[in-house]
């Protein structure tokens, strides 16, 4: 999100991500490096990871580094380009995926600021680290995240917590770890792994696989 550097558009900045934490959106995260462009907060977890497929997005996978499994064909749907993406992770992989996953969706849903920058990627630390430095404020990545977690998003998040590993797609340094949140639509988030760990890409707590499904009922 590109804004002036004016006090309102700032403050309308932080009231989109503070609206797109616990959403389950797909806005992109970027760190910003225009002086003239207020830094962006982590918002998803959807478009983290070059080469990974959008939700919202074309159905084709363009490949990365370490590809692995068939590409899917331009004829899918974001659903099942995600469904297919590299290829499934061993017992192991699932089970570290997955552990982490919701480790990081219950520290959303406590809240415990500081366990849930311990699972931010290296990436989204250096972005609330920018934001705090446009803001001239001085402060830590967990009073960053007070500021832009929205507590109306509890409920989504208690559900993503609360839910049922499905499947994890691995390729390269990038995962997507499938899910059913409790009562909620089959979802999806992205993590990436660095050094022996895997982090969380985004603050929103999963998107669904298929965003328009229900809304005909």
């Amino acid at each position: 999100m590109r804004r002036p550097l004016t006090a309102l558009a700032l403050a309308a900045a932080l009231a989109a991500a503070l609206a797109g934490c616990g959403s389950g959106s797909s806005s992109s995260t970027s760190t910003s490096s225009e002086a003239a462009s207020p830094p962006s907060a982590p918002q998803s977890s959807s478009t983290e990871a070059a080469g990974q497929p959008s939700g919202s997005g074309a159905g084709t996978t363009q490949g990365s580094s370490g590809s692995s499994g068939s590409s899917p064909s331009s004829s899918q749907t974001p659903e099942n380009s995600i469904k297919t993406y590299g290829s499934a992770a061993s017992s192991a992989e699932k089970a570290a995926l997955g552990a982490a996953a919701f480790s990081f969706f219950r520290a959303l849903a406590a809240p415990d600021y500081p366990k849930v920058c311990s699972y931010l990627t290296a990436s989204n630390l250096q972005q609330l680290g920018a934001l705090l430095k446009y803001k001239h404020q001085h402060g830590s990545c967990p009073s960053v995240l007070k500021m832009l977690i929205s507590r109306a998003g509890a409920p989504e998040i208690r559900k993503a917590a609360a839910g049922k590993l499905t499947a994890v797609r691995v390729k390269g340094d990038t995962a997507f770890v499938l899910f059913t949140p409790k009562g909620g639509q089959p979802s999806y988030f992205v993590m990436k792994r660095e050094g022996s760990a895997w982090k969380a890409t985004g603050l929103a707590p999963g998107t669904p696989l298929n965003p328009t499904a229900g809304l005909s009922k």
